[in-house]
């Protein structure tokens, strides 16, 4: 049985290693069909593919595009996309710049809070990418605030402004991906950003748009949970995807975990039968 790992990320976004780590990492345990999933960047996915094909791995091309439902946020995995399509380049554009407004904004509460830190400092601030995290978590650590980016993730989300007003609806982002040649799929459904769960019927209404699959199988989930979203999907003929959502050694989330097999998914055409 061939393992599966379909949701990783590189220093394309917040992960910590770069997609030719990735296909090494993938290679080693014993994975043979994996997508990098970059946070609104399809940057890495030509080493990417340049990687997968000197291992001789199977490799799907992917995105995780940030959405915003309400007071939620929301991520939307896109599968098979094309990366040139002009729609999906600017659609992470406009991510990318929400989310750096958002970072400024963020900056900005935490100097009102007493934090001894100036807005030019943040803006000059560079940092090593295989760190992992973000350019606001990683630099509070850097000023001696936080012992790691963690820690400074968990106290911004609860004491700042976590959700830009830029960001795209969860419509908006399924119809871009689909216009790209993707698919697109609810990135673990049972667990969003600070931990405020969408509903059954959102989920519903997010189908009813052109959703065509979930993410059953990740660390966020029991198996209990994993189970009750399979059979939401067989339900109504939808894809069946999992992965390890692996931001390389920094975090505790490991690649390839839980073990996911090829006959536990649906992937209809994402693949082909010889793989």
């Amino acid at each position: 049985m061939k393992r599966v790992d379909l949701h990783i990320h590189t220093t394309a976004s917040d992960g910590a290693w770069e997609p030719y780590d990735v296909a090494d990492e993938v290679l080693r345990a014993g994975i043979h069909i994996f997508a990098i999933t970059d946070h609104d960047s399809i940057s890495g996915i030509k080493d990417a593919l340049k990687a997968a094909r000197q291992h001789n791995l199977k490799y799907i091309k992917g995105v995780e595009i940030t959405s915003r439902a309400k007071d939620k946020i929301c991520h939307i995995l896109g599968y098979g996309i094309d990366e040139n399509n002009p729609s999906l380049l600017k659609l992470c554009e406009q991510n990318t710049l929400a989310m750096k407004k958002l970072n400024l904004k963020q900056v900005e509460s935490l100097i009102k809070k007493g934090f001894d830190i100036n807005l030019d400092e943040f803006e000059q601030y560079t940092f090593d990418k295989k760190r992992g995290g973000s350019k606001v978590s990683n630099f509070l650590v850097d000023k001696g605030f936080f012992p790691s980016f963690i820690d400074a993730l968990r106290f911004i989300a609860k004491n700042v402004e976590w959700i830009s007003e830029d960001y795209p609806s969860p419509n908006d982002v399924i119809s871009i991906i689909k216009s790209s040649g993707g698919r697109a799929v609810l990135a673990h459904p049972g667990s969003t950003l600070l931990g405020k769960q969408l509903t059954e019927d959102e989920i519903n209404k997010m189908v009813e748009v052109g959703l065509e699959g979930l993410e059953c199988y990740s660390p966020y989930h029991s198996e209990t949970v994993s189970h009750h979203f399979v059979e939401f999907c067989k339900a109504r003929g939808l894809l069946i995807t999992g992965g390890s959502d692996c931001h390389g050694p920094v975090l505790s989330r490991k690649l390839g975990e839980p073990k996911i097999y090829i006959e536990d998914l649906v992937l209809d055409g994402l693949v082909s039968d010889e793989d």
